[in-house]
């Protein structure tokens, strides 16, 4: 069973603060692969990413799985993933009945919408984020490293910070 366990946050505004880009990849269990992406919103901007999108949360979370998608590929992995986050937009949009607008994350949506469409039983599972722990705590690790701080969203309370993807 192929498990991918994304997260994506924005610091310390959101959207157009430095994104951070999580993907850890699982088959039964062991980790195959960890990657944390650190994007300053100057270099996402100009990267030739597909997009002139403003760097947001959910804009980290597409890309996170889309580069998780394309490992799989890569690797010819074509067991039916299993894409766990706790982002609600980004579950309903992919696997519920959530259109895609016309948001700076739609290009990068879509792109990830017609990727996941290649598998044939491809699920979706949105969790609690305490559940997407591990992915959460690198994508914050990997910001700390890059010199960002992030917010403290302890004054603002549980739900801002379930709005915004932290532990």
């Amino acid at each position: 069973m192929i498990e991918v366990w994304v997260h994506g946050m924005c610091e310390p505004i959101n959207p157009g603060g430095s994104m951070v880009c999580t993907s850890i990849i699982k088959k039964d269990g062991e980790s195959l692969r960890r990657i944390s992406e650190f994007w300053p919103p100057h270099e996402w901007m100009r990267a030739g990413s597909g997009t002139a999108a403003l760097p947001s949360a959910n804009l980290a979370v597409y890309h996170a799985l889309v580069n998780a998608l394309g490992f799989l590929f890569a690797l010819n992995l074509r067991d039916e993933p299993t894409v766990i986050h706790a982002n609600k937009m980004v579950y309903n949009q992919m696997f519920g009945t959530w259109t895609i607008s016309q948001g700076h994350y739609a290009a990068l949506a879509n792109e990830c919408r017609n990727i996941l469409r290649t598998w044939k039983n491809v699920r979706g599972e949105m969790v609690a984020i305490q559940q997407n722990a591990e992915a959460a705590q690198l994508s914050l690790e990997t910001l700390i490293k890059n010199g960002v701080q992030p917010r403290d969203w302890s004054k603002k309370g549980e739900a801002d910070a379930a709005r915004n993807h932290r532990v």
